[in-house]
């Protein structure tokens, strides 16, 4: 199934990452981990306002990582005029209640993922090298 990620920043920060050792977080293999049955196909890591117009028609399905219960209406309109499933990868111990209502799927981020999910140390491209921040 082809789909596209959108990461709440702000919620995936303060609902997962923040005062753990996770914040050297690769989002992608996150959410591969996560979503073993998804084509991944586009992700963004957006503020939550943003994502209520990020969606296109070019996705089978559409993941949120959020716990934002002001998204629950533009879930709810995705899913009727795109025909689409609107998934919810959540960061916090509790799902908004609004989601849990109109979300085809919810999820939630545990620490193993996360765990399993951090980039090397060191990483190296055109630019020159990146070393994770040792108070991560």
């Amino acid at each position: 199934m082809r789909t596209n990620v959108y990461i709440d920043g702000f919620n995936l920060y303060y609902g997962a990452l923040r005062g753990t050792a996770y914040k050297w977080l690769n989002p992608w293999v996150m959410c591969q981990a996560l979503l073993p049955q998804h084509q991944i196909a586009e992700l963004k890591y957006l503020a939550a306002h943003l994502l209520r117009d990020a969606y296109s028609s070019s996705a089978d399905a559409y993941v949120l990582v959020t716990n934002d219960s002001d998204l629950a209406e533009p879930i709810r309109i995705v899913r009727q005029e795109l025909n689409a499933r609107v998934g919810v990868l959540n960061p916090h111990r509790k799902p908004a209640h609004k989601l849990r209502k109109v979300a085809s799927f919810l999820k939630p981020i545990r620490k193993g993922v996360l765990g399993a999910s951090q980039f090397a140390t060191t990483l190296h491209d055109a630019n020159g090298t990146i070393t994770k921040p040792a108070s991560w």
